[in-house]
């Protein structure tokens, strides 16, 4: 496993997985992987724990959390951190699609949980190319099939900036769509 190393000191990682939509919006499966990685040595940013911190209740189904503190949070996070787990159904949530975006600007490596008995963790790598195919195609908004249709060359990098951007507007954080890449 080549986690993340910067300056001779192994970088946190960071857990992302699907909230909205999910019995008590997936805290349980959050700490569980969260406990397990921290069993493996690692410093963990754990957007449940954040939020527990934060004091949102996972109980209250009437008040839910407010998306744009949680991604200010998160992406703080991100920001510090060198690697990123997923959670099952990782590919399927914008939250996450907005984190593997910017994860993926900022050079993290990710690694796909495959399977979490107890404290016992199964994991393999996941590389970017596998993260567009299984979750950017599913999120893609509007104004990011103009710009490949264009006849201009889309690399990823630049369509990763401009993705990042359309992100944060499904999500509501900005509100208008970016100007297509020329």
């Amino acid at each position: 496993m080549g986690l993340f190393f910067c300056g001779g000191y192994l970088r946190p990682t960071y857990l992302a997985g699907p909230m909205r939509g999910y019995q008590l919006y997936n805290f349980p499966m959050f700490i569980q992987a969260g406990n397990a990685l921290r069993e493996m040595g690692l410093t963990v940013h754990n957007p449940a724990e954040m939020d527990l911190a934060a004091g949102v209740d996972p109980f209250d189904e009437v008040h839910a959390p407010d998306i744009r503190e949680a991604l200010y949070r998160d992406t703080a996070a991100i920001c510090r951190c060198g690697t990123c787990f997923l959670l099952p159904g990782w590919e399927k949530s914008k939250g996450v699609f907005v984190e593997t975006v910017l994860g993926t600007e900022l050079g993290l490596e990710f690694y796909e949980i495959l399977s979490l008995q107890s404290d016992l963790m199964e994991f393999r790598p996941v590389t970017y190319k596998e993260i567009y195919e299984r979750s950017w195609t599913l999120h893609r908004p509007r104004g990011v099939s103009e710009v490949q249709q264009s006849g201009q060359p889309c690399t990823l990098l630049r369509w990763v900036r401009q993705v990042l951007h359309s992100g944060l507007w499904l999500l509501g954080i900005v509100t208008s769509l970016p100007v297509p890449i020329t």
